[in-house]
């Protein structure tokens, strides 16, 4: 049974977000639906994956970590079940989740009619896309040059996408299985194929672990993602798919996906973006799409979005062009990019488009003295988001302008998973005198999330109150130069007079005058 493995995109459709979200009724009685939900053990969620396929899933010590470990982990706490995780084969999931071996497959599995004859499959909550490596040397440019040599040799990881598209387009023969990722990238080191079709965010993990080799610009497909569960248990189906719609409407699998493979740079307090707070000018900046970087320029007006332009790019045609024709007039129309959905079958470039687009505003937020919205003002700051058991508190001691301490507050998270983040964040954070650079710790990304998020909250308010007490400041100085030039003012007034006093008073009289006159200029130095 072929199965294939999907890659995240960084960027959720909004569309289908809000889509799920419309039928997804009240919230989850976690308690009431675990006892009326039939598992394979009772009060357990066990799921089947293949932790070989980095950020996806993948091994901390002895532990199976990454964005789907996550996900489901997510889920399970919706349900009120505990999540186990089952290490396997990635072509024995399917048959593990028929013959109810395992409640689930979560391991990046794409839908497909040939798949639903044996297994149910979730809502869509993400895409992702296949991509060619090749050595840097490589004659290959494009998956037009596999289609016209028919001598290339293309490896693949058997039972996944790459796998079957590649069997497919090119013909089985000039295709070579191997059983893993990397062991296919090592048969393209050896010179044993000519290049390997794989997930995009893996063939990134491969490429940067291993000289020599690089990623096509042009995508080979882009799909969807979904969960595999067993056909007769439709209850349980039904409940997977009401968790999952309410977790990507709250943004609970978004913050997943952010934290192992975004930059965070999209998310921003959807205020700003609709805030009209902006500062008139041109902004230009770049986004990371299939092709390459996506430069973008938005032009502010009024303190609103006035224009975005996309320039020169290699974005494909009738995919990514797609949407760079159609979301510059819809983030024009929202005033930034909250609400406005990304591009289907072009969710990669639609992402380069968004990030450069929240560059963008955020170089245009509050004027463009970065060094002065830096300073942060000494205090004691108070923030918090939601992490798996609800908000997260912190507070953030700010002395001589820099962090000096980071305390987590009472919360509900997780023992011995969110509690790691708890312990380990904190003394990092303050090293780096922020969340950059800092990362999140494994195995407990939504607690780290909500860390980060307070955190820069905090730092926010420390930044505005900066601004404040420079602004004080400077009100204080302006009056003092008010004050002087009226003393000066008087001052000269009282020359103009003296001067002519001395016309009608004697020498003595006005050298008293002189005197008196320097004794008040003294007095406003």
């Amino acid at each position: 049974m072929n199965v294939s493995r999907r890659s995240f995109c960084t960027t959720l459709a909004a569309g289908l977000a809000m889509g799920m979200f419309a039928g997804a009724g009240a919230a989850f009685a976690a308690d009431d639906k675990a006892a009326e939900l039939k598992t394979v053990e009772q009060g357990k969620l066990i799921m089947g994956t293949n932790a070989t396929f980095p950020p996806y899933e993948y091994y901390d010590g002895d532990k199976i970590v990454g964005i789907d470990a996550d996900v489901a982990a997510l889920i399970a706490d919706k349900l009120g079940l505990e999540l186990e995780i089952e290490d396997m084969d990635f072509g024995a999931i399917i048959t593990a989740v028929q013959t109810g071996k395992i409640d689930m497959g979560l391991a990046g599995i794409t839908v497909n009619d040939e798949r639903k004859k044996n297994v149910s499959f979730t809502d869509t909550y993400a895409s992702g896309v296949q991509v060619i490596i090749v050595t840097e040397d490589s004659p290959i440019s494009s998956p037009d040059d596999l289609a016209n040599n028919a001598d290339l040799l293309i490896g693949v990881q058997e039972n996944t996408t790459g796998h079957i598209y590649a069997a497919d387009d090119y013909g089985q023969d000039r295709v070579i299985p191997y059983t893993s990722g990397p062991t296919a990238v090592q048969a393209l080191q050896a010179g044993k194929v000519d290049c390997v079709i794989i997930d995009n965010e893996p063939a990134k993990n491969y490429v940067e672990a291993n000289k020599g080799l690089k990623i096509l610009d042009t995508a080979y497909v882009e799909e969807d993602y979904a969960i595999a569960v067993n056909k007769d248990n439709t209850a349980l189906l039904d409940a997977i798919n009401g968790a999952l719609k309410e977790l990507i409407a709250d943004g609970s699998v978004k913050k997943v996906i952010d934290t192992y493979i975004n930059d965070g740079s999209e998310d921003k307090d959807a205020s700003e973006d609709k805030g009209g707070s902006y500062k008139d000018g041109s902004y230009t900046a770049e986004g990371k799409g299939i092709g390459g970087k996506v430069p973008v320029t938005v032009e502010i007006k009024d303190g609103k979005i006035a224009t975005v332009t996309v320039g020169d790019n290699s974005e494909t045609e009738g995919i990514g062009s797609k949407a760079i024709e159609q979301l510059p007039d819809a983030i024009v129309k929202a005033n930034g990019t909250e609400g406005v959905d990304a591009v289907s079958g072009a969710s990669v470039t639609s992402k380069a488009i968004f990030t450069a687009v929240e560059d963008c505003l955020n170089q245009a937020k509050g004027g463009t003295d970065t060094a002065a919205a830096a300073t942060m003002a000494d205090g004691e700051y108070k923030a918090s988001a939601k992490g798996i058991g609800g908000d997260v508190p912190v507070t953030v001691t700010v002395k001589d302008g820099k962090i000096a301490k980071v305390e987590v507050g009472e919360n509900s998270e997780t023992d011995g998973i969110g509690s790691k983040a708890i312990e380990q964040l904190p003394d990092a954070i303050v090293k780096a005198n922020g969340t950059e650079g800092v990362d999140a710790v494994s195995g407990a990304s939504v607690t780290s999330k909500a860390i980060f998020d307070a955190v820069n909250d905090c730092m926010d308010q420390a930044k505005k109150a900066a601004g404040t007490t420079d602004k004080a400041a400077a009100d204080k100085d302006a009056k003092a130069d008010t004050t002087k030039a009226d003393e000066t003012k008087d001052a000269k007034a009282a020359d103009t007079k003296d001067e002519k006093a001395s016309d009608t008073k004697d020498a003595a009289a006005t050298d008293k005058a002189a005197e008196t006159t320097t004794e008040a200029k003294a007095e406003t130095k």
